[in-house]
C-alpha cells in the first residue's frame, strides 16, 4: 500500500499490529511547514516572539491535530509546538 507525498500513513483501525482494518491517516500540511519552519530557524533562534507570531498564524482548532501529528519529531520541536499550544487553546 501506498501512500501519497508522503504525507499519509496506514493505521491499523484496532491498534494491533497485522489485524484489524487498515485506515488512511493524513497529516495536516500545516504540520509539516511548521516542523519544517522550526528546523529552519533552529532551536537558539526560537524565541518568544517567534513562538508569539507562529500562534497568531494557526487556527486555535488545528492545535490538537498538529501535536498528534508531530509526536514523533525530534524533543525540542515538540517541546516548542506545545509551547504553541499553550496559550492558543
Amino acid at each position: 500500500m501506498r501512500g501519497n507525498g508522503g504525507n499519509t500513513a496506514w493505521l491499523v483501525e484496532d491498534g494491533s499490529i497485522g489485524g484489524g482494518d487498515l485506515v488512511e491517516y493524513r497529516k495536516y500540511k500545516e504540520s509539516g511547514v511548521l516542523v519544517q519552519a522550526l528546523k529552519a530557524l533552529g532551536h537558539e533562534h526560537v524565541d518568544e516572539k517567534v513562538i508569539d507570531r507562529i500562534r497568531q498564524q494557526l487556527e486555535p482548532d488545528a492545535y490538537v491535530r498538529i501535536l498528534k501529528d508531530t509526536r514523533s519529531v525530534t524533543g525540542w520541536i515538540y517541546e516548542t509546538i506545545k509551547r504553541i499550544g499553550k496559550e492558543a487553546n
